[in-house]
């Protein structure tokens, strides 16, 4: 058979159980090669209509959800291609109806791979501590510059666990509900991806004991908590580090690490460390000890002080049998826990279900900033030419169709980070095109995120430059943070736009307009986006009775069409109904 044509196999991408009674089916088709599919149970029930999803430049993606009992199904599939319907089958494609050859699909508790609930309803706001907030300058570390100092790679501003406990209330306006810190544990920069004690809070930040306060007053506010963990590394403070140092060949922990030579020699080093950094050992994570003691703490942080997720730094430089194991554990710990991985590109290898529930989703910040000023996959800026409407579509659906639903909800989307650029400043200082950004970031499906301070305008180039002190005395761009706090609000209020049905309405190439919608039960929210510098109107028909703009530019139904009016680098958000 022709796998360009017609391509179905029992992995998560095409048979998704979703539930221990329910499942999703998938065909991929040629592009315009089919005009319909439909879902064949048994062999001889009428044929199910299937949906066609968003399509790639190669392909269409056909899907129906069915209820799966508990002794299973068996189907095929029957197309229409050039007029003529045929059946297809685990043996191939047939002209005539085909009774043979059917897959069956069987579901047990574990092959359904599900993803938080509450991810699909967070909105993320990202902690880099040491530059939140200083609520305790009792434990300033010794030589803290002033906060509005300029960020560099070894300097310290002070902040803490405190500060972030102070601006609880700010955080709760705002309308974010969980929180992601950069790591908290003892380690000797202001980064703390050089780790010195797993098991301890950075004594510059607080104690254990803050830490599970903070965790309580989040949760008291309805807020989820999500920590920082990198286990592919270590800092050279590490104990059992040093105990090498140490003690040589008659160190315990020798296979701990990849020693080439003895003596150890730190510059340049004679150890395997992460980019041949000294000041960061790598970890042989085949070790059993060191997976007992990674996945201990991956524990010990639930249990001790209730946090609900990991996000998992340079998680591919480290064995995929030891997420298996760590899912398992943390799971186990806390069912509903979160687990995320910093992958910057194609995360599929570590969302199939036994590793991850999402990954940090840089192809969709690249769509979104490309479409408006440019930006390349290592993060960096690009020439300054802003993308077309189809570019952005091509992109984006690639994103959607690729991913079990499950996952796509539960998406770790962000614009900015403390790795990147700001967001301000890689759009140009202009506020129009922040907001723009703003709004695609909040009604894509997955979890949005927002940098501390994104909120209120910061601008900073690259790491270091990322990470300066959020300005609490000011200066803020106020409209750009109410517009942020609206957005949000929104996003809470609507079912739709956390985990409703995302489809393309209108790309229009020549007029360089999107329009995309948000469908969940009987709820429509539709999107139009002018990425122009000039004013952009049309009609399009909705199929509604009544409309509401709830953000943006204006727009007016009548008869059923919405005719809009959107301002240059805008958008307009309407809640439309049948």
């Amino acid at each position: 058979m022709d796998r360009d044509l017609l391509y179905h196999v029992q992995d998560i991408d095409h048979a998704n159980p979703i539930a221990l009674n329910r499942a999703t089916l998938s065909v991929r088709a040629r592009r315009a090669d089919v005009s319909s599919c439909a879902l064949i149970l048994g062999g001889h029930e009428a044929p199910i209509p299937m949906e066609r999803l968003e399509s790639s430049d190669r392909y269409d993606l056909y899907q129906v959800a069915v209820t799966v009992p508990p002794e299973g199904i068996s189907y095929s599939f029957k197309v229409v291609t050039d007029g003529r319907t045929k059946s297809f089958t685990k043996y191939g494609v047939y002209e005539t109806d085909a009774h043979f050859g059917s897959w069956s699909l069987m579901i047990s508790a574990e092959d359904v791979f599900s993803t938080p609930d509450w991810v699909k309803d967070a909105v993320f706001y990202q902690i880099f501590p040491e530059r939140f907030c200083n609520g305790d300058p009792s434990n300033d570390p010794p030589g803290s510059v002033p906060w509005d100092a300029k960020p560099e790679l070894e300097n310290f501003f002070g902040g803490d666990l405190q500060g972030v406990l102070d601006r609880l209330d700010y955080l709760s306006d705002l309308g974010v509900n969980a929180l992601y810190f950069n790591p908290l544990f003892e380690a000797t920069t202001n980064h703390k991806y050089n780790t010195t004690d797993y098991m301890k809070v950075e004594p510059s930040f607080g104690d254990n004991a803050l830490l599970k306060k903070l965790v309580a007053e989040a949760h008291r506010r309805g807020m989820r908590v999500v920590l920082d963990a990198v286990f592919n590394h270590v800092g050279v403070k590490f104990a059992p580090f040093q105990d090498v140092i140490e003690k040589g060949l008659d160190s315990p922990y020798l296979d701990w690490f990849f020693i080439k030579s003895f003596p150890i020699v730190l510059e340049p080093p004679n150890y395997a460390c992460w980019w041949n950094l000294w000041e960061l050992p790598k970890l042989n994570t085949n070790n059993p000890e060191v997976r007992r003691y990674l996945l201990e703490v991956a524990e010990y942080w639930i249990r001790e002080c209730d946090i609900d997720g990991w996000r998992l730094d340079v998680p591919e430089e480290v064995p995929q049998g030891f997420w298996r194991e760590f899912r398992g554990v943390v799971k186990a710990a806390k069912p509903d826990a979160y687990i995320v991985g910093e992958i910057w590109h194609d995360g599929r290898p570590w969302l199939r279900g036994d590793q991850f529930d999402a990954v940090m989703n840089y192809p969709l910040r690249e769509a979104i900033l490309s479409l408006l000023g440019g930006v390349t996959r290592d993060g960096n800026t690009a020439a300054p030419v802003r993308r077309s409407v189809v570019a952005y579509h091509k992109a984006l659906h690639e994103l959607l169709t690729d991913l079990p639903v499950q996952v796509l909800q539960a998406q770790f989307n962000l614009l900015g980070s403390h790795d990147t650029e700001r967001l301000m400043t890689l759009l140009d200082g202009d506020e129009r095109k922040v907001r723009l950004a703003m709004l695609l970031l909040m009604t894509a499906p997955g979890a949005p995120v927002v940098y501390y301070g994104d909120e209120i305008g910061m601008e900073g180039g690259k790491d270091p430059d990322c990470r300066r002190g959020f300005p609490w005395d000011g200066p803020w761009n106020e409209s750009l943070r109410e517009w942020v706090q609206k957005l949000i609000r929104l996003r809470h209020q609507h079912p739709a736009l956390r985990t409703g049905e995302y489809r393309s309405l209108r790309v229009d190439g020549e007029a360089n307009v999107y329009a995309f919608e948000r469908r969940l039960d009987g709820e429509r929210i539709v999107g139009i986006v002018n990425p122009n510098d000039a004013v952009r109107t049309g009609t399009m028909d909705v199929g509604a009775r009544t409309a509401l703009t709830l953000a943006g530019g204006a727009s007016v139904l009548q008869s059923g069409k919405l005719s809009f009016d959107v301002p240059p680098l805008g958008s307009v958000l309407v809640s439309v109904s049948d």
